[in-house]
């Protein structure tokens, strides 16, 4: 799958410093560093150098944001539009979210993402119904995609929302 997703991430999108909006980057960071790794971006800190706008989260702030996870590792990527943050959680399970960006621009970077992976050889991708969900008040709409390829499954979900300030709008998750 690592080789596909590499194609996927030449073919498909922009270097985070290139994106055009903030969702944008990031799911280029999601590709680079959460698909590409297979869901353990700390790995991708080992074979390339991080860019000096990534900064790790302090721990105990990446299990709280991970559920208490034991293995919760995460990173803050500045960019001249705001902060990505990146979250791991020990069991190939990461996390890309954002904070401030509106919910059309990170729809429609999750849909170009999709649309992308079925010109790739080799790869399935299932998307799912799109649902709409309430909670604490605040409707979100929720995407999830199958990805297949040589064997292996992963899922892919993007919930977008209209949080509050400080809270994060929009994620996008890759895992088993």
């Amino acid at each position: 799958m690592r080789a596909t997703i590499m194609a996927l991430a030449a073919l498909a999108l922009a270097p985070p410093a290139l994106a055009d909006t903030l969702p944008e980057t990031a799911v280029a960071v999601f590709v680079s560093y959460c698909m590409l790794t297979d869901g353990r971006p700390s790995l991708a800190q080992a074979q390339m150098p991080p860019p000096p706008t990534m900064m790790r989260i302090p721990t105990q702030d990446a299990r709280k944001l991970q559920s208490n996870a034991p293995g919760a590792v995460g990173w803050t990527i500045s960019v001249p539009d705001g902060d990505v943050i990146m979250l791991e959680d020990g069991t190939g399970r990461c996390q890309v979210e954002v904070q401030q960006a509106p919910k059309a621009e990170a729809l429609d970077a999750y849909e170009k993402f999709v649309a992308a992976l079925p010109a790739l050889r080799g790869v399935k991708i299932t998307p799912g119904p799109a649902e709409t969900v309430t909670r604490d008040g605040v409707e979100s709409t929720v995407r999830t995609a199958r990805v297949e390829q040589g064997g292996e499954v992963r899922t892919v979900r993007m919930v977008a929302g209209d949080k509050p300030a400080g809270a994060a709008q929009h994620s996008m998750t890759y895992g088993p």
